[in-house]
């Protein structure tokens, strides 16, 4: 009897143990323990914060003329979000800082390649072409900043584009679209005078330059091309011997 009774003691003990050993949570492997892994769905809405952060920083630094610091922060925020075609239009105004203006031409159209819909990036696409003197190149660009978001700028450098070209006919709407949205836009004024005066309406070119000189009345360039289109006038012809 007293056998049975140790046999059950023991019986029960070893149960007992292992309800206990499974009962208790694992232990750490190491000295601390690990950190609660993030969720997928926070880790990245944490990377793109930080991306943001970066994007943020680095635009500072560029209007510092900072475009080392601007730089390195735009690569940390590339690493952290490959396809933001923001990343990639900073990272392109870096590179002008540093007069790299081939990295930043690379750089403006893979901005161009990620976010097709962004006017920004075709307007300084377009710059950079046009900087560069790839006008049809430019041409392009500035037809799809215009298309997306019509403004003064866009239909000026449009314009330009096509008098570049010696398409002077082509220029002509988009100049006086540049004026018609900001009349004090001298730029846009002046040019359109030249294109007039290429077309040979002379009085159109008068008219212009006249607008363009109250404008800005000490500019030396300005003066000579009203000067040169008032001497040019059908008024000032000489009068045929009778």
């Amino acid at each position: 009897m007293k056998k049975q009774g140790l046999f059950s003691f023991f019986i029960f003990f070893v149960f007992f143990s292992l309800s206990v050993l499974q009962a208790q949570p694992p232990r750490a492997s190491g000295p601390l323990k690990s950190e609660p892994a993030l969720s997928p769905s926070s880790y990245p809405a944490d990377k793109i914060s930080l991306a943001k952060l970066l994007i943020l920083r680095a635009k500072e630094q560029i209007e510092e003329k900072q475009w080392k610091k601007a730089y390195l922060l735009l690569k940390r925020a590339q690493s952290l979000q490959p396809k933001n075609g923001e990343v990639y239009k900073l990272l392109a105004d870096s590179y002008i800082l540093c007069q790299n203006h081939r990295k930043a031409l690379l750089a403006y159209r893979q901005a161009v390649k990620l976010e097709p819909t962004n006017p920004d990036f075709w307007m300084a696409l377009g710059l950079e072409e046009e900087h560069l003197n790839m006008t049809k190149k430019a041409l392009e660009s500035f037809k799809e900043a215009t298309l997306l978001r019509p403004t003064a700028q866009s239909w000026y450098h449009l314009g330009i584009a096509y008098m570049t070209l010696n398409r002077y006919n082509e220029a002509l709407y988009p100049l006086e679209k540049a004026n018609h949205l900001d009349p004090g836009f001298i730029d846009a004024r002046h040019s359109l005078g030249l294109c007039y005066e290429k077309l040979g309406k002379k009085e159109a070119a008068h008219q212009a330059f006249s607008k363009a000189y109250l404008l800005n009345p000490t500019n030396a360039i300005l003066q000579q091309n009203l000067l040169r289109i008032t001497n040019a006038g059908p008024q000032n012809k000489p009068k045929s011997k009778p």
